[in-house]
Formats: structure tokens, sequence, C-alpha cells
């Protein structure tokens, strides 16, 4: 339900034409509004408490991401990848009965909308 309060707010979802919930109240907007515009500062407080939490500094939490950027090292690897073919029919059929939408969420974003099907072994 909160999230669809924040959508409300989005400009990204109104651009949409999402609508999300109606009536989000004050303090929606009040907090909305504090990430909206202090978002950097923000996602480093986040990563500051959950450091805390961890009983960590935050330089502590992420020393090993640092460390490795130092460590870079320009190599070429040669990786498998197995794929799934000819799910582009099945994907299609589900997008056209669902009028490319998601059937839960009503998310409409074709690049996080995934079609599975469950094939017996």
């Amino acid at each position: 339900m909160r999230l669809g309060n924040f959508a409300s707010l989005d400009p990204y979802h109104q651009d949409r034409g999402v609508g999300g919930l109606q009536n989000t109240g004050k303090q929606v907007q009040q907090i909305w509004d504090e990430f909206f515009n202090n978002k950097e500062e923000l996602i480093y407080e986040s990563e500051r408490i959950l450091a805390e939490k961890q009983h960590l500094t935050i330089e502590e939490k992420f020393n090993d991401i640092l460390f490795d950027i130092k460590d870079l090292k320009g190599e070429t690897k040669i990786r498998q990848v197995k794929t799934r073919v000819n799910q582009s029919v099945f994907r299609q059929m589900v997008m056209a009965n669902y009028s490319s939408s998601c059937a839960i969420t009503g998310i409409d974003i074709p690049d996080l909308l995934f079609a599975k099907r469950k094939i017996k072994s």
C-alpha cells in the first residue's frame, strides 16, 4: 500500500499514466519530498545505518569492494552460458493475453516482465 502511495507522487509513474493510490496524506508527501531532494545523502545514510546494525563502520563494510578496485587485472575468461531458446512465442502469447502487463501487479515495463512455463522433466 505504501508503495502505491509513493507511486501517486512519482513523476515517472504519473507520466506513464499510473495514478497510484489517492489521498496519500501529508506524511507520505513529506517522506517523498525528502527522498526526492536528497537521494545521494539518503543512500549513504541507509548504508551507514546498515553497517552500524552489522557492528561495522561504513568503511569496513565496503573495504572488500574498495580493495578489489585496487587489484583489478585485465584478464580474459571463457564462459559457457546455458540459454533457453524458442521462448519468444510463449512470451508473445502471455503478453497478448495480459495486455503486456503483469497479471498480479499491473506493471507494464516489458524489461521487467518474464514469461516462464513449467516444463516437466
